[in-house]
């Protein structure tokens, strides 16, 4: 199965350093995507290819979309919250971190779900709508 984790445009490079590093540990089939094929300059000034497009991915073969925080005014756009709420009604597991839950938030999936976004809470135990993972 394939995890997908969105570049974007001064995306939070280091938010996701350590979630690769387990996922490769999982034997994950980590593939890192974004909006166009330019090489993408990330906060932290790392500039880093994208494997694919969005566009291009195939939802069959992917179990997890994750989001790194960063200048999420980026990904605002319909391209991105139509592939989060395609993901999510397919049962797959959307992950967004720090801003990106506002993304997240925009595409209509955290209805009726907890998150640090709808609640004062720093941490939220994460809810699955569908079985997690293994």
């Amino acid at each position: 199965m394939k995890d997908v984790i969105l570049l974007y445009k001064d995306c939070c490079i280091y938010e996701i350093v350590n979630t690769c590093y387990y996922l490769k540990y999982s034997r994950a089939d980590v593939i890192f995507a974004a909006l166009d094929t330019k090489p993408v300059k990330t906060m932290e000034g790392f500039s880093i290819n994208a494997d694919c497009l969005l566009n291009e991915i195939d939802l069959s073969g992917v179990r997890s979309l994750i989001i790194p925080g960063g200048d999420v005014k980026n990904i605002r756009n319909c391209a991105v919250k139509d592939f989060i709420r395609k993901e999510f009604s397919e049962g797959k597991l959307v992950a967004a971190i720090c801003a990106a839950v506002d993304i997240a938030d925009e595409a209509g999936i955290l209805e009726g779900i907890a998150s640090t976004h709808s609640t004062e809470k720093d941490c939220q135990r994460p809810l699955f709508a569908q079985k997690p993972f293994s």
